[in-house]
């Protein structure tokens, strides 16, 4: 699959008639090179042709909750009276490490199915669970032996809220939508003939990410919205002007 944008050399059509197919396509090169130019910049602020900010992917928006979602818990501990004792507080969070395992375990069998970049994802988030569950049995073993008071595991648990919230919050600026594996951006590719000037790309999801639609495995369909990467807006048409322009001056007029 070819997703290509084709733009006609604009104004000064007359004088770009006598020019020979050689300088007409050296033209149409520099023209394509600035729509390529154009189209990765929007890749790198996450915007389409109409300058609108593209929907967050899945991963980045729920990251974004996550971290909502766990400062709002970490601010209800601090206000919260616990009145559970250090043994009950225990067997509590062992049954938290114990479903969190569960969770890595299932998540593991998936990941074996899934493709190479499903994989690579779901072992980043069993390593993560895990690692979460070793730390509830170890506040759960230093309860259940007096070494630690149920406040102090409190402020313990509010810290571990707060920092996992900050990672979270980070991962959600830091990651621009279509920008995950860079695959996309870098297929990016330009043609030019004495005729026209050709951007696009072959990817086989290029597509469905341009128009948006419904996508994802049988049993697992999804809509995906649309974050169209491939545009000529205002700002394009004024740079191929220019580019006609210099073109025209440097070997057409005197």
């Amino acid at each position: 699959m070819s997703l290509t944008l084709r733009v006609s050399n604009p104004g000064a059509v007359q004088k770009l008639r006598g020019m020979n197919p050689g300088a007409k396509k050296r033209l149409n090169r520099q023209l394509a090179n600035a729509m390529r130019n154009s189209t990765l910049d929007r890749f790198r602020r996450g915007v389409g042709p109409d300058e609108q900010p593209w929907e967050p992917v899945g991963g980045t928006a729920r990251s974004a909750a996550q971290a909502e979602g766990m400062d709002a818990r970490a601010r209800s501990l601090r206000l919260s009276r616990q009145r559970k004792s250090g043994a009950a507080r225990a067997k509590a969070l062992l049954r938290q490490a114990s479903r969190l395992s569960e969770r890595a375990t299932d998540m593991q069998r998936r990941s074996v199915a899934g493709d190479r970049f499903d994989q690579r994802r779901l072992r980043g988030r069993v390593a993560d669970m895990q690692r979460r569950a070793e730390q509830l049995r170890s506040r759960a073993s230093a309860l259940a032996s007096g070494k630690a008071t149920v406040r102090q595991d409190l402020a313990k648990q509010r810290a571990a809220l707060y920092r996992r919230a900050r990672a979270a919050r980070k991962y959600a600026e830091r990651h621009v939508p279509l920008n995950d594996t860079g695959r996309l951006r870098s297929s990016i590719t330009t043609r030019a003939s004495a005729d026209e000037a050709a951007v696009g790309t072959n990817v086989v999801y290029a597509r469905i990410h341009q128009y948006g639609g419904k996508t994802g495995r049988r049993g697992a369909r999804f809509i995906m919205p649309a974050r169209p990467y491939l545009g000529f807006n205002a700002e394009d048409r004024r740079v191929s002007l220019a580019i006609v322009e210099a073109t025209i001056k440097e070997t057409i007029l005197p």
